[in-house]
This record gives structure tokens, sequence and C-alpha cells, in this order.
């Protein structure tokens, strides 16, 4: 009994963070009901095995009692056995606990610019220990709103006792969301891990809204669920309840909601990241719940580390749960060990079952190796294909539709793009498809776009503008009544290929081509160009090299002379262009199939895919999709024309097969030292193939990386490529949406200095 006491007492009495808690929270008691009954008939069904949404979205008509509840009851152990900042943090290697909490904090302020004298607001304060800091490091008046009076009071008590804060801070008694202040009357917002106990995120967005002044910023840090949450997984679903329960949140909603719901209340997301990821948190932000005593260094970090493992809260757990039975300790204490005890423990187990392999002394595959892979912009609205990166940085993007409102953009900020040129030049939804005799067409229109798959850049000539040229298919999705989809056949007009003066985002050439080049059922997939006046069989105007990657079995290479405006065709159904047979790649682990609404099951159809060219433009090297073999062509054979009565069989004969490369590749890229770069989404990796060595080796891979769909050098030495998610598409997938938001834009650097290709645009 005297070891059990001892503990207690450690876990009771340890000095805090905030040295004035130590001074003063003895003084001060919970509130005398049965905070535990309470709480536990606010919260309704206990059974953490078995919880639906809707008995979530039922959790939310209560949330403000909730709140209040399970604070009244777990406060006093927060404060001991955790810290007076009610809130998670990321560590660096060496930091101590209350440095990390405080820099979580000051990279708040710093990211909302809060400057001396402003007016700030923080939603949801708790015991003030936030506010208090952010008030100190930067000059600026803190108000803090808060619904529980024991939090308030405790607050006022630090704040005026030990900290002498008089004019610095003000706390508030409210509710968040119909708060006592009159419209516009913050700089800045923000708040710790405190909206997820909002009855509607829509509300307290919107009512944060009404009190910021016009132009200011509004942060937040929130508990969130991951991209790795799956619903489906009991395990995943019980632990997901506990954390609920064991923290008195309703409903834990994900990224995607959160952030969809912010842009439908008007706000413009400017940031957004996972801060468990950040890089300088190298040290795992959930140690202290696991126990984990390899990282804390200063000695109270330690205690406070040691007390979270698992044998030492059954300890306290009993000797609760007996004092409890005797009569000898307050009815909530017992409820607030469990609450506080189910949350901790969930949430390490939940690190350990989507994150942590380190358990094991086996070897481990963590899935990543290569150079840094950097985060440059999130998707929220249209899933994209095609990347382009211009030398003044900007980013275009294309969208298949479809029912996307355009087709063709431009990123405009982390989390938002834009329709390029114009809206205007975009088609309508309505106008994207017809029909003749039943049969459904794409659109003929040659000056607007309908169904953009490819972009890419040429850097500026001595005769053209740096250009970004659009490869539009003319062949959007439909589906019928039934949500089955179907691709419409190509009218002549409707495919072509546009360039764009970046210089001016003006349209200066269109090419459109015959129907004897440009098949009903051909699908325009890939570009790339040859803009030198040497360059033999042209007009000495430039070529474009195009990828027709036809489903329905007529892939090949379709050439463009700039100049002319002729078109032909090349390695038509050539072994090499077509899809591999019955191919069956496999995606995060799981063998894939073709699961089309409406269709039997089958396999991808796709041929001809990936194109890139070697620097000096005499080698165009490709791939089908669904082959994993790595062919190459000189590019003489491509562009001999018709004429000669020859020319498609001395193609076939000089296509060079470079073997195997270890996966399925979509995309391909250069840079200007030689290398080819495939785009592997069976490995969520990118590959190069060395032409000295030979072989296929290597580059980047990230669980990141889910279907790379598009990659492109910029000029800066990066290579970015967009991330789509594809394999978990409706259309793929007998018509279920498995995709979770965002997309992403990647990037990383080359090797060795390398760059964009420019040596063919002299």
């Amino acid at each position: 009994m005297t070891i059990l006491r001892a503990l207690y007492e450690m876990m009771v009495l340890m000095p805090r963070l905030d040295r004035s808690e130590s001074a003063c929270s003895r003084k001060m008691t919970t509130p005398k009901h049965d905070t535990g009954a309470l709480y536990r008939s606010l919260w309704g069904k206990t059974n953490l095995r078995k919880v639906s949404q809707e008995e979530r979205e039922k959790r939310h008509e209560n949330a403000t009692e909730i709140a209040n509840a399970f604070y009244d009851l777990v406060t006093d152990h927060y404060q001991s056995g955790w810290a007076a900042r009610f809130h998670f943090c990321g560590f660096a290697p060496h930091e101590s606990w209350e440095c990390a909490q405080a820099r979580h904090e000051h990279h708040l302020a710093l990211m909302t610019g809060i400057k001396p004298g402003m007016k700030v607001l923080d939603v949801g304060c708790g015991i003030g220990c936030p506010m208090r800091e952010i008030a100190i490091f930067t000059g600026a008046h803190v108000t803090g709103i808060n619904i529980n009076r024991m939090h308030l009071e405790r607050a006022k008590r630090y704040s005026r006792g030990w900290w002498k804060l008089t004019d610095e801070v003000e706390f508030v008694h409210g509710d968040f969301m119909k708060m006592p202040f009159a419209d516009d009357s913050f700089d800045v917002v923000y708040a710790m891990e405190a909206l997820c106990h909002a009855p509607s995120m829509a509300g307290v967005y919107n009512e944060i809204k009404r009190v910021l002044k016009p132009g200011g910023y509004f942060a937040f840090y929130e508990h969130i669920m991951t991209p790795k949450y799956d619903d489906d997984n009991p395990e995943h679903r019980e632990i997901r309840s506990t954390i609920e329960y064991g923290a008195g949140v309703p409903n834990y909603s994900d990224a995607r909601t959160v952030v969809k719901t912010l842009k439908a209340t008007g706000w413009n997301v400017l940031h957004d990241e996972d801060r468990a990821l950040a890089k300088v948190n190298s040290v795992p932000w959930w140690y202290p719940l696991a126990g984990d005593m390899r990282y804390p260094e200063v000695w109270m970090d330690r205690v406070r580390t040691f007390m979270m493992k698992e044998w030492v809260y059954s300890i306290l757990w009993w000797r609760s749960k007996i004092l409890h039975a005797l009569g000898l300790e307050h009815p909530g204490c017992m409820e607030a060990l469990n609450a506080v005890s189910k949350c901790v423990f969930a949430s390490a187990l939940a690190q350990v079952t989507f994150q942590n392999s380190s358990g094991t002394r086996l070897r481990i595959d963590n899935g990543t190796y290569g150079p840094e892979l950097e985060e440059v912009h999130y998707y929220y609205d249209q899933w994209p294909i095609g990347i382009a990166v211009a030398s003044d940085g900007r980013i275009f993007t294309t969208y298949t539709r479809g029912s996307y409102r355009y087709t063709l953009g431009v990123v405009i900020n982390e989390t938002a793009e834009a329709p390029y040129p114009s809206l205007g030049l975009n088609l309508p939804v309505s106008q994207l498809n017809t029909s003749f005799n039943d049969i459904p067409f794409g659109s003929s229109n040659s000056s607007g776009f309908i169904s953009v798959q490819a972009v890419y850049i040429t850097s500026k000539t001595s005769t053209r503008p740096e250009t970004l040229w659009v490869l539009d298919t003319g062949r959007p999705t439909v589906h019928n009544g039934q949500g089955n989809p179907s691709m419409p056949y190509a009218q002549p007009g409707g495919p072509k290929l546009v360039g764009i003066s970046i210089a001016n985002d003006s349209i200066y050439a269109t090419y459109t081509f015959p129907a004897s080049v440009h098949y009903p059922d051909s699908y325009l997939n890939d570009l790339r160009f040859d803009l030198r006046a040497n360059v033999s069989g042209t007009s000495g105007k430039g070529i474009a090299y195009l990828v027709d990657s036809s489903n329905e079995g007529r892939p090949g290479f379709i050439m463009l002379d700039l100049g002319t405006g002729e078109s032909w065709r090349r390695l038509d159904e050539d072994s090499s262009v077509l899809r591999g047979a019955n191919d069956v790649p496999s995606y995060q682990g799981r063998p894939f199939y073709l699961r089309q609404k409406g269709m039997a099951i089958g396999w991808q159809l796709e041929g001809l895919d990936g194109i890139q060219l070697t620097p000096d433009g005499e080698t165009m090297y490709y791939s089908p999709l669904t082959q994993n073999y790595l062919y190459s062509i000189p590019t003489a054979n491509l562009r001999e024309r018709d004429t000669n009565p020859l020319a498609e069989l001395q193609a076939h004969a000089n296509v060079s097969n470079h073997g195997q490369r270890g996966g399925n590749a979509n995309g391909f890229e250069g840079d200007d030292q030689g290398r080819i770069y495939q785009l592997i989404p069976e490995q969520n990796a990118l590959y190069y193939y060395d032409q000295a060595q030979a072989q296929t080796l290597p580059f980047v891979r990230d669980p990141r990386i889910i279907w790379p769909d598009g990659a492109s050098v910029g000029a800066d030495g990066y290579i970015y490529m967009n991330i789509n998610q594809l394999p978990y598409q409706p259309d793929w997938n007998d018509g279920v949406d498995g995709r979770l938001y965002p997309g992403a834009v990647l990037r990383c650097k080359l090797p060795d200095g390398a760059s964009k290709i420019t040596s063919l645009y002299a």
C-alpha cells in the first residue's frame, strides 16, 4: 500500500510545466456533483466496439454539455499527469516537453503574424497556458473564451497570481457557437485542439468569421482522422471510438471534411499540414502516451513518461477502484481515470496500429528511400492528371472530365487552383458531348477545352515564347442514368494541340487532326517536343510527338509538324505499344482488377502511355501502362513520312527492348543529363533508366506517392509530380469512390545538379 500511495502522490503532486499550477491547483477542487455519472448520461451508449456514424452525429446535439462535463471530470488528471497545456505537440531531438509545447504555440503565432498591440482571441482557452505564452511571446492582447467555469477560475488565478498578467490577457465565459463579442472584434483568432468539441463545424467557423476583422487570420490545431484510418477495419473503429470517449469528442472528422467545410463557409484556406509529419518533429509526438523512455532527457519528462506506462496506470486504476468501493474517494475520480486511460492507451495503440513497426527485431520495409520529398500543393476540389511547371514557378494542371467545372487550371495558392487561361475557354459540362443516332460523340469545338489530359512546357526560343502546350483528348467520360461510365468517340476538331504563351496567357496556336490520323477511338495521352530548326523530316518549325493510348486497341505514335500542321502515325499496334495481356498490378499491396460499373470484372486496357526524348533528340523512350518493359526507337523513324513505303516496316524493325524495370509505369519525364524518369505506381516510386548502365535504377519512394500521374522537371532543378490516387476512383471501382482528399503536388531535388532539358528548344 505504501508503494501505491507513493505512486499516486507522485502523479497528483508532481510539479507542472506551468509553475503556477503547482502553487495553485491544490487550492481548488472539481465540482461536487458526480461528474462521471453526468458525463456517461450525456455520452449515451458506451459499447465502443460498435458505434455508428449516426450515433456520433446524434452526440453533436449534446456536444457543448459533453465538453463541459468532460473537463469538469478530467482537468485535475490532465494537470497532474500531462501539463498545464492541454494539447499535443511534436518533438525535436533532445527537446524537453515544455520547450516543445511552447514551440508549438510560437509556430501558430508566427504563422498568423501576431504582433504587439493586436487583439487576439483564443477559442476554447482551457486554463489559459497557451494564451499566456502567446501574449508574452508576441506582446498582443489575448482574450480567451471558455464554456467551463472551473477552467476560467483557474486561468484567472494563474494569470493574475504567478504570472502577474493584468492587462495582457482577459477571460470570458461563453459558448464559442454564439460568442458575446461584436462583429469584427479581433485581428487574429486561433484555437488549440478545441474545435473538435463543437456541435457544428460550419457553425463555429461562421461564428469565428463574424468576430474576425476583414483580412484577419484564423488558425487552429485540431485532432482529426488521418487517411490511414479504415472504417471497414473493426480494430480501427474501436480505437477511434475509444479515443472519442476518452477525449470527450462526439465525432472526429478528417482533413478533407475540415477543409471543405472551411471553404464552404467562405474561408480562403492558405495552408494546412499534418504537424506530426513536419521534418523538425522527428521524435514521435506520441512517445509520452506510449511510456517510451528512450526520448525524455529532462528528469520531469522522464517522470511523466514513466507514469504513462500501462502497468503504472493499472496500479493507479486498481488503487482508485478500491478507494471508490470503500467510499473514500470522490465518485468522479474513478470515472476520470477511466476516461483518461482510455484516451491515452487508445491513442498510443493507434500509433502502433497505423505507424510504428519499430518493436520488431526483424528487418522491415519502411516504404521510403531517395531525396527528401516536399509537399507543394494540395487538391481539394478536383482530382488532377497532368502537370507542367513554368520558369516563373507557376504550376499548371489538368483534370479529365466528367463533371468538373474546368479541365485546365493553374495553382493559385497552397490549396486552390483556378481555370486557365479563363473559365470561358473551358467548355461548360453541357457542351462536352453530343450524339448521332444514339452513338455518343465528344464535342467538335476546336476553340474551347473539352477534356485535357496532358500539358508540357517548352522554353522560350528566338522564334517562340515560353509555351504551355495543351493536349485535349476531345473525349470526356460520361455516365448513364445507372452511373455506368463510357467515353464518347472523338470528332475532328475536338482532339487538338494548343499552344499558350506563358508571357501573356494567350493562345497563339491550335492544331487539329484528320480522321485518318486521329481515329474516333484514339486517345491523346502525352506529348514531347523538338523545336530545333535542323531536325530532319520537318519544316524546320518544330515537331510534336504525341501518344495515342487508345483503350479500344489501336495505340501508336502521332507526329505533328508545327510549321505545316501536317500529322501522321507510326508504330500502330506494334507489340511495344500494345497493352499487356490480362495484366494484374498491385497497388498498396492489393491485386488490382478493373471494375467498371455495368461491366464484367476485367483488366486495365490502356496501351502506349509514357514517352520521353533524350536531350539530343535522337531517341524516344516509351512503354505501355500495362507492360513491365521499357522500349525505345530512333526518332528519325518516327519522323519518316508515308512517302517512304518502308517507313512503317523500318520503324517496327528499329524498336529496342531494354528489358523489364520492376513494375508498370505511368508517365515519363527526363533531365538534361539523360535520365529517363518513370512513374511506378505499383511501388509508390519514381525509377530512372540510366543509358550508360543500361539499367533501371531507384530514385525516390514514399508512401505518399499513391499513383503519380504526371511529372514535370522545373527550371529550379526539382521534379514535380501529381498524386491522385487513381486506382481508387469510382470508374475503376464499381462506382465507389475510395479516394481521400487531398490530392497533392510533390517535388524532390534532381541528382547531381540536373535540370530541365532545354537543348531541344534552341
